[in-house]
């Protein structure tokens, strides 16, 4: 209450508040033009009774708005997101914020809340229409943010000595990046909707984790990789920078198809991992930007920025590891290492796709 009084007080605006029992609201009946509820329903003692009095208070054609954290739909996301939330998060968030209490509660309450199915149908049955939802992965931004952070500070000499390119006027490495970048940008900004909404299920994902493995494999057994990053050409950027764009396809591995991409142009394994990573951060950069200016996803974001804090802080530092061990391990290993891993979890997906979850 305090803080909703400073914030109403710095705005100059106005607003009556008070504290009282959800499930009866000291209002009449009609009396409002709009509900919302932020990462508080889950909280209601009666979800049935909560969405009645919602309804109770809104005029006829009022709007009630809830944004919820929930399960992710898909059984192989849903399982680590369980893992993360149960064994991952309570850890960190006590480590950042000093209390366990929160950290601890919020998982155990997502998993009792409904999906969006189950919540829409509730507001339908207690009388709401034109009832709609949308899965805002707005956690998102705080993990391209955090990746970005991690691949910036990894190759920080790099991008140092193309800042000085750039002020003596040496173009070419710095429009190499630019041109490699542009196709994913382009891609991502044209085709991530659709992408999102029709491959998503396991059945594409276990299709492309096993794509992307030949995709490994041939790069590996039929190319002869000789060339420096400094002979790397526009051509070069622009075939690395069409594969970084296919990556946007679920489980087709972003570096691993770039760095493909760069062996197939007879780069270097080594040269190819650091261009493939430099290709990455803008494009990571403005993913989290995207959000960012999408002001819906933008209000959700910082209505929880504990949770926003968490997940920034755990993208950097498990992406610093991940550069880092990527850039090392490739200098003497080839990307045939990692075809294994994503073959179980492709046979993991086929399961998951004739089990119909």
């Amino acid at each position: 209450m305090t803080t909703a009084q400073g914030k109403i007080a710095r705005k100059h605006a106005s607003a009556v508040l008070f504290e009282a029992d959800a499930l009866r609201l000291p209002l009449a009946d009609q009396s409002l033009d709009l509900v919302t509820v932020a990462f508080g329903f889950r909280n209601f003692a009666n979800y049935h009774k909560g969405m009645e009095e919602l309804r109770r208070v809104l005029r006829p054609g009022g709007v009630a708005a809830i944004v919820e954290f929930s399960r992710p739909p898909n059984a192989l996301f849903r399982a680590f997101y369980e893992f993360y939330s149960r064994e991952v998060l309570p850890r960190l968030g006590s480590a950042i914020s000093g209390s366990s209490e929160a950290y601890s509660y919020l998982p155990g309450s997502v998993r009792k809340f409904p999906g969006a199915e189950e919540l829409a149908a509730e507001m339908r049955a207690v009388g709401f229409e034109k009832v709609e939802f949308e899965r805002l992965t707005f956690g998102i931004v705080a993990l391209h943010l955090g990746t970005a952070l991690a691949v910036l500070l990894y190759f920080a000499r790099t991008w140092l000595e193309l800042a000085r390119d750039v002020l003596h006027l040496r173009l070419r490495m710095p429009l190499l990046v630019i041109v490699g970048t542009l196709p994913a940008a382009l891609a991502g900004v044209a085709l991530q909707s659709q992408i999102e909404s029709g491959f998503r299920a396991p059945a594409w994902i276990a299709t492309f984790l096993i794509v992307g493995s030949l995709i490994f494999i041939l790069a590996e057994r039929f190319t002869v990789a000789r060339r420096p990053l400094e002979s790397l050409g526009f051509i070069d950027a622009i075939v690395m920078g069409v594969a970084q764009a296919i990556a946007l396809l679920p489980g087709i591995s972003r570096s691993g198809i770039t760095i493909s991409a760069g062996l197939y142009q007879g780069i270097r394994r080594a040269d190819a991992t650091r261009f493939s990573f430099l290709l990455a951060t803008p494009v990571i950069v403005g993913a989290g930007a995207k959000t960012l200016l999408d002001a819906r996803k933008a209000e959700a974001l910082f209505a929880a920025p504990d949770v926003l804090a968490v997940g920034f802080v755990l993208s950097f530092l498990f992406g610093l590891l991940a550069v880092a061990f990527m850039v090392r391990f490739l200098r003497s290993h080839s990307l045939v290492w990692f075809v294994p891993y994503r073959l179980i979890v492709a046979a993991l997906a086929i399961a998951l796709a004739l089990s119909g979850r």
